[in-house]
């Protein structure tokens, strides 16, 4: 049986499930990483070999471990972006040469660890992506920003999990999100689209596509941004095309795949993000028409299919766990938390035929549960608003929208969570770009009342009110402007 090696320098949800996948390709897997970590504790796992935690010294027991190795392994696979960067740091030694999953020794590797190197090859060789710009001054990201118009997304080199992008709906938001990441420039500006998103997994053989899935993304948690947590089957008009040509480009040997977008102006199909690696979804597969078992098994005995196979359409919507339980219990969804339950609701991808990775999703929900448990018992202990009460605040409220202003307090400069939306803007202007960041108010998918107190929004879209508060309360001061004199 073929020997796959799978090497982490993270804790990652979703590639804990690839272990299985290559089990039913006929492989035996070994995991080098930290033997705690989700994917090792998979009982489709044979060896586990110890690894430091940190990337860096990750790649480096690599090394040493490839060095000592008696035998080689069939396939090599890195799943996790910290490790990919690391690797790519030795970019040009010997040692990954056979087995790393783009050629080191050219530029194309630069298009695996740099979103801005992807997007500006992607569009010199025309493949569809969003009007973009790469950024490092602030005069020149306001000025592109400008020319593509708002709102604008502006996302990071590197990152991962939906933590490296932002939206800014006007310049004060850009403002904003530009001063907080001093550190991490250049970066990618492109214009906002709205429209259905997307993920596209693949399996690629030296940047020969062999199998692919396509599935819309129909939630996310806790933000747009975030990975999904709920999904179904769905081919854009030219998505294979479009995965060959990402393959040509990038020459990668093993999975890969990107986020995609349908433009609502026109639905346009465009790539907004690529994955150099196993993603999150590859194993689901194995429940709508496996072929990406087979198309392994082909690949590494040598013989890989010369037909481009895709998964079925199928109806099904497929609840990802442990996303979608993480964010029943967090919302108190008792009704989606039940549905959970074996021969319950068939649509939960929950691996029950693997106790001990069960088990290690246990460990790591009640851990993220109880990490979020005080700001969400802070909401959930509250005095309930009395109804009165609350039709009273809201005629006040439409009273002062009718006459064009919101009246605050300024008694203290500290937010609180009983203050509305349009409260909270008016107190400072850089609230809008803490609203922005946690995606909230602007787009139809996330849109907020400025009746609404922040309390009401953290409820009603899942975001810790803890994380809220402290993001408005770190605003610096407003600089009052001295009034001027009047006219003798």
């Amino acid at each position: 049986m073929p020997e796959v090696l799978i090497c982490t320098a993270s804790n990652w949800v979703g590639p804990a499930r690839i272990p299985r996948l290559l089990h039913e390709a006929g492989c035996t897997v070994t995991v080098f990483g930290d033997p705690s970590s989700l994917v090792a504790r998979s009982r489709y796992v044979s060896r586990r070999v110890p690894a430091p935690s940190n990337a860096d010294a990750c790649a480096e027991a690599l090394r040493e471990h490839l060095a000592r190795q008696s035998r080689e392994y069939a396939w090599v696979v890195v799943i996790d972006d910290p490790m990919l960067i690391a690797l790519a740091k030795h970019a040009g030694e010997a040692w990954l040469d056979g087995w790393f999953p783009f050629d080191h020794r050219s530029d194309v590797l630069q298009c695996a660890i740099s979103k801005n190197d992807f997007m500006r090859k992607a569009g010199e060789i025309g493949l569809p992506i969003p009007e973009f710009a790469i950024c490092d001054t602030f005069t020149e990201t306001a000025s592109a920003a400008r020319t593509l118009g708002y709102p604008v997304m502006l996302k990071l080199d590197q990152g991962f999990g939906g933590g490296d992008v932002w939206k800014a709906t006007d310049e004060s938001a850009l403002r904003t999100a530009y001063d907080q990441r001093t550190d991490l420039r250049p970066f990618a500006l492109q214009r906002f689209l709205d429209g259905p998103v997307g993920i596209v997994e693949a399996l690629f053989d030296h940047g020969r596509l062999l199998c692919f899935q396509s599935m819309v993304k129909l939630e996310t948690w806790p933000t747009p941004f975030s990975p999904s947590c709920t999904r179904r089957l769905f081919y854009p008009p030219h998505v294979e095309e479009v995965l060959r040509q990402t393959g040509e480009l990038t020459g990668v040997h093993g999975f890969s795949g990107f986020d995609w977008i349908l433009d609502a102006r026109d639905q346009a199909f465009k790539i907004i993000e690529f994955h150099p690696r196993v993603t999150s979804g590859q194993h689901l597969s194995l429940r709508s028409g496996d072929v990406f078992s087979s198309a392994i098994a082909g690949m590494l005995a040598g013989c890989a299919p010369s037909e481009v196979r895709r998964v079925p359409m199928s109806p099904r919507a497929f609840k990802l766990f442990p996303h979608y339980l993480h964010k029943a219990l967090t919302k108190r969804n008792i009704s989606a938390i039940l549905s959970w339950l074996p021969f319950v609701d068939r649509s939960w991808d929950t691996p029950w035929d693997d106790a001990p990775l069960m088990l290690a999703f246990a460990e790591r929900l009640w851990q993220s549960v109880r990490a979020k448990g005080s700001a969400v018992t802070a909401v959930e202990n509250k005095p309930r608003n009395n109804p009165r009460l609350v039709a009273r605040r809201r005629e006040n409220g439409d009273a002062r929208r009718e006459k064009g202003v919101v009246a605050v307090s300024t008694d203290s400069p500290k937010f609180n969570q009983t203050l509305t939306v349009g409260e909270t803007f008016a107190l400072h202007p850089g609230a809008r770009a803490v609203f922005a960041n946690f995606h909230l108010g602007g787009c139809s998918n996330c849109a907020i009342s400025e009746f609404e107190t922040i309390e009401q929004v953290s409820e009603g879209y899942g975001i810790p009110l803890s994380m809220i508060m402290d993001a408005l309360n770190a605003l610096p001061p407003v600089q009052t402007p001295e009034p001027a004199q009047r006219a003798s």
